[in-house]
């Protein structure tokens, strides 16, 4: 059962934690984050979970998206909850530009709703230059600060 702690059967605190909560993840489309957004689904009882995604060579968010929650990794819970996976939602955006190129309508949304903020976008290429590195796996660290400043909700920043 959902967020069940197996040795008692009583719901985790990690689970009570997620109820009703909706969280924000950056970074999504990464090994990383697809485990992140399964174990939420599958583990607790999350609102909502809004993934930050670029359009990426020609392919539109919301087809990015749903080829995310193809992976093999959701197939499980595709089977044991196939509705769990509506709580996920696509936010268009991309970590290097300014505000992390959001709507005005995403980051009201954002700054409106969201309790929990995981920032696992970043780029793993050692051989990337510098100054787009410095730009993904820093300057993204100062704009996702920012963002969550204006949270009304907001809990936990990770």
């Amino acid at each position: 059962m959902v967020g069940q702690d197996s040795r008692d059967g009583q719901e985790s605190t990690v689970a009570q934690f997620y109820n009703k909560k909706t969280v924000f993840v950056t970074g999504a489309t990464g090994f990383m984050g697809k485990v992140l957004v399964e174990k939420l689904l599958r583990s607790t009882q999350v609102e909502k979970i809004y993934v930050l995604i670029r359009p990426k060579k020609g392919v539109q968010t919301k087809v990015r998206l749903q080829e995310l929650l193809s992976a093999k990794i959701f197939d499980q819970l595709k089977e044991s909850s196939p509705k769990s996976i509506s709580r996920v939602e696509a936010v268009n955006g991309d970590i290097t530009e300014p505000n992390f190129g959001l709507s005005e309508d995403d980051e009201r949304r954002l700054v409106g709703e969201v309790s929990v903020v995981f920032h696992s976008a970043a780029t793993v290429n050692f051989n990337e230059a510098l100054t787009k590195a410095v730009n993904l796996n820093v300057v993204a660290v100062f704009t996702i600060m920012e963002i969550c400043k204006k949270m009304k909700k907001l809990q936990a920043l990770v």
